[in-house]
């Protein structure tokens, strides 16, 4: 039993070492047909679009606000018309 279990893992083992050399394989392909751009690049253009990202959700957030102050004031605005005409709701 504990045979077969140790063989299983063996065999489990090898067969990810298999698949992990191609992978390695694969990448060290990919970075030799894209020699041309260098990692640095891609960290700063993921670091400017997680900059640009910051700016839109701040600028999201603003206008919130601001439509949220503006619904505030229609509202009141309307509760002024119905209450000085007497209709009420």
């Amino acid at each position: 039993e504990v045979d077969t279990q140790l063989q299983g893992i063996g065999s489990y083992q090898r067969e990810l070492g298999t698949t992990l050399d191609l992978l390695e394989r694969n990448v060290d392909e990919l970075f030799a047909a894209q020699n041309h751009v260098h990692v640095g690049d891609a960290d700063v253009e993921r670091e400017k679009s997680y900059e640009r990202a910051l700016d839109v959700d701040m600028k999201l957030d603003q206008m919130s606000v601001a439509l949220e102050n503006v619904v505030s004031d229609l509202n009141a605005a309307q509760e002024r018309v119905f209450a000085s005409s007497g209709l009420g709701r």
